[in-house]
C-alpha cells in the first residue's frame, strides 16, 4: 500500500487567498478615498447654489467724515477700560456703527473682517449683519466662492472669546436664497473673535468680560467683578469636525471588519483543504 502523499502546506497550493485579502483591501481603500472625493463635489454643487464667483463687498465707514460719532465710541471705550481697570461693575454698550468704527480703526487686525463683515442693525436680540465670505469651491481647483447675504446671529460668551450663533443667513440673487440648515449647523457657532484670544491686546480683554448679550438696539459687553471667576466653560464649538471624525471611524470599522472576515474565511477554506487531503478519496 502506498504511502500516503505529504499534506503540503496551504499558501504552496492556494496563493490566491492572500492575493483575495490585498485586492478586497485596496478596492475598499479605493471606495473611501472614492466616496470621499464624491462627497465634496456634492457639497461643491450645493454650496454652488447659495454662492456666487464674485465678492459683494461690505461697506466700511469713514472715519474722518463720521469722526464725532467714532470720537464718541472712543470716549465710551476708555470709560469701559478705566472701570474695569479698577475692578467696578461696568457695561459697554456699542450700537452698530460702533462696531463698524471699531473694524476700521484697525486695520491689522481686522483686516479680514472690512469688506467681508459689517453690522447694519441691533434689534429682535440679534445682530443684523452684512457678509461676505470666501468660500473654496471646487476641489483642487483653487477657486474660490462667496456667500453674500445677511447673516442674523446671537452673540454669546464661550469661555475667552465671543461668539457668534448663527440662526439664519439670506443670500439674493442666488437659485437658494436661504442657505439650508445642514450648512448653518456646520459654520454655527461662528467663531469670529477664536484668533484674537492669544492676542496681546484684545485676548486679556475678552478674558476679563463676564457676559454679552443684546439690549434693544445694542450689544452689551458685561464686566461684574462678582462674576469675574465663574465664567461659562469653553463649549463644544466645533460639531462638522466631530461628524467627519464619527463618519470617519465608521468606514475604518467597517473595512477593518471586511478585512477579519475575509481573513476568517480563508482560514476555513484552508482547514478544510487540508483535511481533505489527509483523506484522499479511494
Amino acid at each position: 500500500m502506498a504511502p500516503k502523499p505529504e499534506s503540503k502546506d496551504t499558501s504552496t497550493r492556494s496563493p490566491y487567498a492572500g492575493c483575495t485579502i490585498i485586492f478586497v483591501g485596496i478596492a475598499a481603500m479605493v471606495f473611501l478615498v472614492g466616496f470621499v472625493i464624491w462627497n465634496l463635489f456634492k457639497l461643491d454643487d450645493e454650496i454652488g447654489k447659495f454662492t456666487t464667483d464674485t465678492p459683494v463687498e461690505t461697506p466700511t465707514p469713514d472715519l474722518l467724515e463720521h469722526s464725532a460719532a467714532f470720537n464718541a465710541y472712543k470716549a465710551k471705550l476708555q470709560l469701559f477700560q478705566d472701570a474695569v481697570g479698577k475692578k467696578q461693575d461696568a457695561d459697554l454698550r456699542l450700537t452698530a456703527d460702533d462696531i463698524n468704527f471699531a473694524i476700521a480703526a484697525d486695520k491689522i487686525r481686522f483686516q479680514d473682517l472690512q469688506k467681508t463683515f459689517s453690522v447694519t442693525s441691533i434689534g429682535d436680540g440679534k445682530l443684523h449683519i452684512q457678509i461676505s465670505f470666501p468660500l473654496r469651491g471646487k476641489p483642487m481647483s483653487g477657486e474660490l466662492r462667496y456667500l453674500n447675504g445677511t447673516m442674523l446671529a446671537v452673540p454669546i460668551l464661550a469661555g475667552d472669546e465671543i461668539v457668534l450663533e448663527v440662526e439664519s443667513i439670506t443670500s439674493p440673487g442666488t437659485e437658494v436664497t436661504t442657505v439650508p440648515e445642514g450648512f448653518i449647523g456646520q459654520m454655527s457657532p461662528y467663531r469670529i473673535a477664536q484668533r484674537y484670544v492669544d492676542d496681546e491686546d484684545l485676548g486679556p480683554w475678552m478674558k476679563k468680560l463676564t457676559a454679552v448679550s443684546i439690549d434693544d438696539a445694542t450689544l452689551v459687553l458685561s464686566y461684574v467683578q462678582a462674576d469675574a471667576t465663574a465664567q461659562a466653560a469653553p463649549r463644544n464649538v466645533s460639531p462638522f469636525v466631530k461628524r467627519a471624525l464619527a463618519l470617519f471611524a465608521i468606514f475604518l470599522v467597517v473595512f477593518l471588519a471586511l478585512v477579519f472576515a475575509l481573513v476568517a474565511i480563508s482560514r476555513r477554506r484552508r482547514a478544510e483543504s487540508g483535511a481533505s487531503d489527509e483523506n484522499p478519496d479511494s
